[in-house]
């Protein structure tokens, strides 16, 4: 068995001249273990914007209480959330969702840095720690972001770090310049010398497929929100590469209000800054960043108030917005959801109804059932209410959707579905293809209340329209004089219902030309 090494003996040993050097070296090792805003001040030379600090401290849990006091001081968001909360979050799903011009790739970079100098994550004695093979991974749905974080690593490096600290312009020091034995721009690679690597990977269109049979002890998501699979991406082809190691995902990007996955992300950054589903939200504006001059700030966000307000709100403060190419809302479409679950059988003495779109191909749409608890407008009409009602009448609870089954299959699941919800009503297109015949076997099969209706009739971009208005029925804003949008009705709308993911994924994507989009 090897001798276990004294190193307390192995100091003891060292010249006058060597401790002067080497002692302070290894307590700077040991503080950028424990700090790294210091690793990257003391040995990158880098500088670091206050709300940059607070997320390398909170999201690797190093100093947790010197970050909040910082957002308290500064009066961040992040500063409301208790500080014992803040100690026991685990920190393992990060969202750092800014304004433009935050730096995220900056700060991105520098943590993949730290973590491969310490193999943060990884146990044993230092010299099995050594040997032991390393990586972290930084993706992103363009290469060209995947790129931009490798060049600042390399640059970082190299001495080629220029940037702006109180007025004047500064390149960083690298004191540990030997550590990168060498990088790849073809394979978007970084090797360090101790065995570690960071791998840089463009997700694209194969919903980061690319990733399977790989481990890593961290992975960033740079620009996020411009995937067109986040929900898909996340927990299968993403997270499950952290499962050896236990390493955190960091989630970051800026609002992109034309992408797929927008509303998706607006809900997980609303879960994280309350600490929700295992999530936490860092949110930042423009402002924040000190190393843009403040004159530069003030001609952008001007120019472009000038011509697009709402895209200022989003440049400026890092808000959520809508698109006018998009039909629904993103406020309308998060309103929907009001916290509660599906269910699997009607309540007693509720009246529902069940809307039904029929769809048997194997490739194109699918068959989908909604079941709609309308009991309150039942009540309200029952008590002779005449006018206009202004409260939630309609609540979706329970919806399936069957693709490329039989359809004798989906006829008999929506039998059995009107008797577990209290006898419903049913209704269908019987326009479709097969709606004739579809409507024969209904009534062969003894299914009760079938109402047809038929889109010939009823235009699509009428029921659209409506759907809308009773969606947004009842929402009043007010715009404030910084640009930014006050709701004065929180709890608009007629329609509740518990989260479908597909369904808001189609809501919030939906335009009036939707022929290419897959929606119910």
């Amino acid at each position: 068995m090897p001798k276990k090494k004294n190193y307390t003996e192995i100091i003891n040993q060292l010249s006058s001249e060597d401790n002067i050097y080497l002692l302070p070296l290894a307590k700077a090792l040991a503080l950028g273990r424990k700090d790294p805003i210091f690793f990257g001040e003391y040995f990158l030379g880098l500088r670091f914007h206050p709300l940059q600090k607070i997320w390398l401290w909170l999201t690797t849990k190093t100093k947790i209480k010197e970050a909040h006091e910082i957002a308290v001081k500064m009066g961040f968001p992040v500063g409301a959330i208790p500080l014992e909360k803040l100690s026991s979050h685990p920190f393992l799903k990060n969202i750092l969702c800014p304004a433009n011009r935050f730096g995220k790739t900056f700060i991105t970079s520098v943590k993949h840095i730290w973590y491969n100098f310490y193999k943060i994550g990884c146990v044993g004695p230092p010299d099995v720690i050594h040997d032991t093979r390393y990586a972290t991974l930084n993706i992103s749905p363009h290469s060209l972001q995947v790129d931009a974080a490798y060049r600042y690593i390399v640059d970082i490096f190299n001495n080629k770090m220029i940037f702006t600290w109180e007025g004047r312009k500064i390149r960083n020091k690298c004191r540990i310049k030997t550590f990168l034995l060498d990088h790849k721009q073809t394979r978007r690679e970084v090797i360090f010398n101790n065995n570690s690597m960071i791998k840089g990977v463009p997700t694209g269109e194969d919903q980061a497929s690319s990733l399977a049979g790989t481990q890593f002890f961290y992975i960033s998501y740079d620009e996020a929100p411009q995937s067109l699979h986040l929900r898909k991406e996340l927990p299968a082809k993403i997270q499950s590469r952290l499962i050896d190691s236990g390493g955190p995902l960091d989630i970051i990007g800026t609002p992109e209000v034309d992408k797929a996955s927008h509303a998706y992300y607006q809900r997980i950054v609303k879960q994280g800054t309350k600490l929700e589903k295992g999530f936490f939200t860092l949110l930042g504006t423009l402002s924040d960043n000190i190393f843009i001059g403040e004159e530069e700030k003030k001609m952008t966000l001007e120019s472009i108030k000038q011509t697009d307000p709402d895209k200022y709100r989003q440049v400026a403060f890092g808000e959520f917005i809508s698109s006018g190419a998009k039909l629904f809302p993103i406020i309308a479409v998060e309103r929907l959801w009001d916290g509660s679950y599906k269910l699997e059988a009607g309540i007693p003495g509720h009246k529902y109804i069940i809307g039904v779109d029929w769809g048997f191909s194997d490739t194109g749409d699918p068959t989908v059932m909604y079941v709609v608890d309308y009991t309150q407008l039942m009540d309200l009409l029952n008590k002779g209410i005449k006018e206009e009602i202004n409260q939630v009448i309609y609540k979706i609870v329970f919806r399936e959707s069957i693709k490329g089954a039989s359809p004798y299959a989906a006829l008999a699941r929506l039998k059995i579905l009107q008797q577990d919800f209290n006898d419903a009503i049913i209704i269908h297109d019987s326009s479709s293809m097969g709606g004739v015949m579809i409507k024969k076997m209904l009534r062969e099969m003894h299914v009760r209340h079938l109402y047809d209706f038929s889109m010939a009739k009823s235009p699509k971009d009428e029921m659209l329209f409506l759907l809308l208005r009773a969606m947004t029925y009842g929402r009043e804003i007010e715009t404030l004089g910084d640009g930014r949008i006050k709701e004065l009705n929180p709890e608009f709308g007629k329609i509740r219902s518990y989260l479908i993911e597909q369904l808001e994924e189609q809501l919030s994507n939906y335009r009036v030309q939707d022929t290419k989009l897959e929606q119910d």
